[in-house]
Parts: structure tokens; C-alpha cells; sequence
């Protein structure tokens, strides 16, 4: 059923939007530079080793936040209101050379990010988030106790920043996303947790 849902979406998302490869367009010059500025932060960077955050992890739906709030800060449509609800896998990949975030909701619904581990190329382009045009810039960094957080910045329509911080619970079973965003032109904050539980690898 969650499969048939997703490609009912994707059919209703696609003449909204395109694959992320092309949906990440060109920022200009001064954009790329108000991005940077926005997530460069204060603490140094922090690079590897790597850490328990990598595989396959299923959304924990009742210990989860709601993320209505954050919908709305972005003013998301209808329709990817609806896809929020079908994103349940999280699969991440934390190697010596990037971070990768990969949610998975089947087809255009993925959202595919990869991030390396060093200060002289941190910052990279993506598609949005919200699958409007443009792009959003990003680094990840280190964070204290070995997980990671990702900071991104991007422009109008409905600028803002944020930053999704990933640790992982002492028995490896638990993945934390703490996410805090900041919309540019209002001031507004919005802050929630998902939380997800490891999938147990698939025999052969």
C-alpha cells in the first residue's frame, strides 16, 4: 500500500517538478555567497572517523515529531504535504570521504544528498528540499559525541537555513535527527525530532 501511495504521488508531483540532477539549476554568485555565509557557523570543522550512523534506518512514526510546523514555514503544496507522510526510510552512508542521506519514498520522491569530509570542498549544491527551483547550498560537519550535522542555506522563495544533526543511541538501535529551521525573512524558528530505528541486514 505505502509503495502504491508513493507512485501515486510521484505522478501527481511530476509535472510540478523534475529529478533532483536538474532541479538544483544554477544559484548565482551572490546567492552561493549569502548560502555560505549563512552555514559556515563558528565551530571549526570536524571530519571523520566514521561513525555508527551508516544503514538503513525506519521511521519511528510515534516517537517523531510532527512536522507540520515546518511545512508551513516553507508553504509546502498539498501534495508533498501528503509525501512527508510516506518518507519512512532513512539510509545513510558515512565513509572516510562524504556523508549521504537518502530518503526513500520511490522515484522523484527520493531525496539523495552527498556531502564530503573536507574543509576545502565542503560546500556543495543541491536541489531543494521542497523541490522548487533552485538549489540549496550545504557542508556537514562533526558534531560532539560522533555523529554529524548537515547545515544548508537557501534563497527565495521562502528562504531560510537548517541544520539536521544525526546521533546515534549507545546500542546503535536508534538514530536521532534533530532538525532546527530559521526562516530568513521572518525570524521564525521551527524545531523537531525524528526518530529511527535500524533495519537488521537482509540475509544474503
Amino acid at each position: 500500500r505505502a509503495a502504491r501511495g508513493a507512485r501515486v504521488l510521484s505522478q501527481g508531483l511530476a509535472p510540478l517538478t523534475r529529478p533532483l540532477e536538474s532541479a538544483a539549476g544554477r544559484p548565482t554568485p551572490r546567492a552561493l555567497a549569502s548560502a555560505a555565509a549563512s552555514t559556515s557557523g563558528s565551530a571549526a570543522f570536524l571530519g571523520p572517523p566514521p561513525t555508527g550512523l551508516t544503514g538503513r534506518w525506519r521511521k519511528d512514526k510515534a516517537a517523531s515529531d510532527s512536522m507540520d510546523a515546518a511545512c508551513d514555514a516553507v508553504a509546502l503544496p498539498w501534495v508533498l504535504r501528503k509525501a512527508v507522510g510516506v518518507v519512512k526510510i532513512l539510509e545513510l552512508e558515512d565513509s572516510p570521504a562524504h556523508f549521504r542521506t537518502r530518503l526513500k519514498a520511490g522515484g522523484i520522491l527520493d531525496i539523495v544528498e552527498t556531502y564530503p569530509w573536507a574543509p576545502g570542498a565542503a560546500e556543495v549544491v543541491h536541489g531543494r528540499r521542497d523541490k522548487r527551483r533552485g538549489g540549496h547550498t550545504g557542508r556537514v560537519e562533526r558534531v560532539e559525541g560522533g555523529g554529524a550535522a548537515i547545515r544548508v542555506a537557501w534563497d527565495d522563495p521562502h528562504a531560510g537555513t537548517c541544520v539536521d544533526a544525526f546521533t546515534v543511541s549507545p546500542d546503535g538501535r536508534t538514530l536521532t535527527q534533530a532538525t532546527t529551521m530559521v526562516m530568513r525573512g521572518t525570524g521564525e524558528v521551527v524545531a523537531y525530532k525524528t526518530v529511527f530505528r535500524r533495519e537488521r541486514e537482509r540475509a544474503g
